[in-house]
């Protein structure tokens, strides 16, 4: 059975229960502004549907995660669409997430974030131990840290997930540290449409000591920093944290403004990132 909630006052208690009892049917938020003053942990299959992202609008504290998906395995119906989270101002860097998504034992495979909006976050998307994730028509505004952060703890080569037709931007309060898409671990991540706007870089692999993984495929994008003081070096920044191999990165079609250069490898001698492509893309220089 459906079920509606009022967005105004508190609604925590109000959507966990709903969350809790969903059993895979829809949660419909209505119109309005309502505050969270604790994360929503998603134990189940669940979908919550907003009226719109300038319409449905969730208002967590300052610090703390909105939503803490817990789902273990095969999962494609936990879907979150159409609804704005907004913190309450800009946040210094940290480590809270506005959708957290699969710290357990065992990865959560299949989430889903459809046309919404994030605000003021420390990390717009988290996923801890995660694969076959889709994140489309997501926009995401002035982040601390990183807007997705891409990661598989349970298995470092497993991912195959994608980013599309989304929106990042920084350029409202400008973070030198702030990264669109960071990624540590899990292969076959795809990021397609992506616009990002004034990051230190657009995006980053970091890849974690001991992870062997492959295949990065970047088209189609806009990556621009343009007048943002102190910016230099990559869109694309690529290292990593100790032994680890990484195979196979194609970046093509792009639009590349103020950046000194596409893509930027540490320790190239090691031979750690192999099979690099470039090709096709509009670069703007400083």
């Amino acid at each position: 059975m459906t079920t509606n909630i009022a967005l105004s006052g508190d609604v925590t208690h109000q959507l966990q229960d709903a969350v809790n009892q969903s059993a895979g049917a829809p949660i419909l938020l209505g119109p309005g502004k309502a505050s969270l003053s604790a994360a929503i942990l998603v134990p189940s299959h669940c979908k919550i549907v907003g009226a719109g992202p300038s319409a449905s609008i969730l208002v967590p504290q300052n610090g703390v995660d909105a939503f803490d998906v817990r789902v273990p395995g095969e999962d494609y119906s936990t879907i979150f669409e159409d609804f704005q989270v907004s913190y309450p101002q800009p946040q210094p860097w940290g480590a809270s997430a506005v959708f957290s998504v699969g710290a357990t034992a065992a990865e959560h495979t299949g989430f889903r974030l459809h046309r919404c909006k994030i605000v003021n976050a420390q990390i717009g998307v988290a996923t801890i131990n995660a694969s076959l994730f889709v994140i489309d028509d997501l926009t995401c505004l002035s982040t601390a840290n990183v807007c997705v952060l891409v990661q598989n703890t349970d298995d470092p080569d497993s991912g195959d997930s994608t980013i599309v037709n989304s929106c990042f931007s920084n350029y409202a309060t400008q973070v030198h540290n702030g990264l669109g898409v960071q990624q540590l671990s899990s292969g076959g991540l795809r990021i397609y449409n992506t616009k990002f706007n004034q990051f230190n870089q657009a995006y980053q692999l970091a890849l974690t000591a001991g992870a062997e993984t492959s295949d990065l495929l970047i088209t189609g994008c806009s990556m621009e920093a343009i007048g943002f003081q102190g910016m230099e070096g990559a869109a694309v920044f690529c290292y990593r944290r100790g032994a680890g191999v990484f195979r196979n990165v194609v970046i093509t079609g792009c639009q590349v403004a103020g950046y000194q250069r596409i893509i930027d490898i540490a320790d190239k001698t090691s031979s750690w990132l192999t099979h690099v492509s470039a090709g096709g893309n509009n670069v703007l220089t400083p």
